[in-house]
């Protein structure tokens, strides 16, 4: 993925992109490789370390929403959001691929 295709995907200016990959590439979480097709551009990648911090920060936001929900809903309203997953993943596709 190019720098560009992450500004539409987040709907930022390539500007404001460019700083991010500056920062994340800075802190050794993602690598450039140029694309082998269009010299000019740049392919972004995760590094190793990119893979692991991201798969934390994943594990770390699913524990706080695990024990949100289990703290602040009953049984039944637990059970109503189980069966919403599949609609709440459509909308989420749709947004993320309209």
């Amino acid at each position: 993925m190019s720098i560009g295709d992450l500004a539409v995907a987040e709907r930022v200016r390539p500007q404001s992109m460019a700083q991010t990959v500056s920062e994340l590439e800075a802190d050794g979480l993602i690598s450039r490789r140029p694309d082998a097709t269009d010299r000019r551009r740049a392919l972004l990648e995760l590094t190793d370390l990119g893979r692991q911090t991201l798969a934390a920060d994943r594990r770390e936001r699913e524990g706080w929403l695990i024990g949100a929900i289990a703290d602040g809903f009953s049984e039944q309203e637990q059970q109503t959001l189980a069966q919403a997953i599949p609609l709440l993943t459509r909308l989420a596709d749709s947004l993320i691929c309209p």
